[in-house]
């Protein structure tokens, strides 16, 4: 079918999202964002890009990446990863999810 056509060609994504309770104010969107540009890379990929459109995402280079979120309704602070390995998708969660607690 045309999903696995897909697939063929460009290989399969994996995304995960972890919602992480939090009593965070604005600033810690403004924190992540800081430190992803000065740290350069994750987990050994360089950091492509850093963009402000939707909360805080960071692209690595291959194209994985990285958004963090407030929740406009409650204290959470979501964290979006995706990537082409389920192991590196889970890693980028877990390193999103320690550099979130690293602020509160």
């Amino acid at each position: 079918g045309l999903y696995q056509d897909m697939v063929a060609r460009y290989g399969r994504l994996h995304s995960a999202r972890l919602d992480l309770r939090a009593s965070v104010g604005g600033e810690i969107i403004r924190l992540i964002e800081g430190e992803a540009a000065a740290r350069g890379e994750i987990l050994g990929r360089r950091v492509a890009e850093v963009s402000r459109k939707d909360g805080v995402k960071i692209t690595l280079a291959g194209g994985s990446w990285l958004l963090f979120r407030r929740s406009g309704t409650e204290s959470v602070v979501r964290i979006y990863a995706e990537s082409a390995s389920k192991e590196l998708t889970a890693s980028l969660v877990s390193y999103g999810k320690s550099l979130v607690l690293s602020f509160i």
